[in-house]
């Protein structure tokens, strides 16, 4: 579980009546606080932290919307599943418990509620759960308990059921002649050339990095909560020379830095990292080669252990599109 807060929002009561929204935000501008401005404080019923609570979430594959129930309390939330967006056999849930027990349930303390994942396509702070139907596609339960210290444990239910609507078609995100990109990537970093003096730590990338294309616009996530963003072309992509990159955290706020990548004849991405101090003019070079990540399977059964919730098996290899189920702001 993350540190729950609402910093950003001096937000008053609101009532019942007003939609809870758990999703990903719609605008490009929010990053930390991906649901703080979207939660609502229900005062319906408090939550004791003595007494356990059963929240029964029950999803149609494909289907956004999701029955959440608890204490007698039932709504229908989006966003809570199915994640992935697909018809494909499996449903894929949101899983922050404290998240979903003030949705349904309010109480003191809900007001403070909020997820500090990072914006798409970096992953939930609190990784999704995949359940595939049963045999036949018949419907499927699992069960999560969250333990609560000394406190009784709660319970998180969830269904999975057959789809509304037939089986979906996959929908391309590029433009002709222009390689998909997106996916999960392993950068292995091989060079390092320094111009500036020594004493700064060069930032690093390295090892994994997730990629969502939209067109020729490109969305990453680097070290599971970084974004920055570019373009891609035939030859590969370019970033942006503004963005998160700016601000790696403590002893790296001095590097400003931008990422360019030519797509070999194997499929890899050549790598260029170019970072430049900000009150220098000097450079330190990286380069590197980036390898995506679809190990070969038989059933989507073996994505989810490989690669997580999101990932399912096409054409004989794991992908994940889009990646850790976060559709594009």
């Amino acid at each position: 579980m993350g540190v729950w807060r609402n910093e950003r929002c001096g937000c008053g009561m609101i009532h019942a009546s007003v939609p809870v929204h758990l999703g990903p935000p719609r605008t490009s501008h929010a990053s930390r606080a991906l649901l703080g401005s979207l939660l609502v404080v229900l005062v319906v019923l408090s939550i004791s932290p003595a007494a356990a609570v059963t929240v029964r979430i029950t999803c149609h594959d494909g289907s956004p919307n999701a029955r959440v129930a608890s204490k007698g309390h039932h709504r229908t939330l989006p966003a809570v599943c199915d994640l992935d967006g697909a018809v494909d056999g499996v449903c894929t849930f949101y899983s922050e418990g404290t998240v979903l027990k003030c949705a349904i349930n309010g109480g003191p303390g809900c007001q403070d509620v909020s997820d500090d994942s990072s914006a798409p396509p970096c992953p939930f702070s609190s990784l999704p759960i995949a359940l595939p139907l049963g045999h036949a596609g018949h419907a499927a339960k699992r069960i999560r308990v969250a333990k609560n210290g000394v406190y009784p444990s709660d319970r998180f239910i969830m269904r999975c059921l057959p789809p509304r609507q037939p089986e979906s078609t996959t929908t391309s995100t590029t433009l002709p002649g222009v390689p998909s990109l997106s996916g999960v990537w392993t950068l292995a970093d091989n060079n390092l050339v320094e111009g500036c003096p020594p004493g700064a730590q060069t930032p690093t990338l390295a090892p994994s990095i997730i990629m969502q294309q939209m067109g020729t616009s490109l969305a990453a996530c680097v070290m599971g909560y970084l974004n920055f963003t570019g373009e891609t072309s035939e030859a590969g992509f370019t970033s942006d020379p503004a963005g998160d990159l700016s601000d790696l955290g403590i002893g790296t706020a001095e590097w400003m830095g931008t990422v360019s990548g030519m797509v070999l004849a194997s499929g890899d991405i050549a790598v260029t990292e170019r970072w430049k101090l900000r009150f220098a003019s000097c450079e330190n070079v990286r380069t590197g080669v980036m390898t995506r990540d679809e190990p070969s399977c038989v059933g989507h059964g073996d994505c989810i252990q490989l690669l997580g919730a999101c990932s399912r098996c096409l054409s004989g290899r794991c992908e994940s599109q889009p990646p850790f189920c976060r559709p594009s702001q």
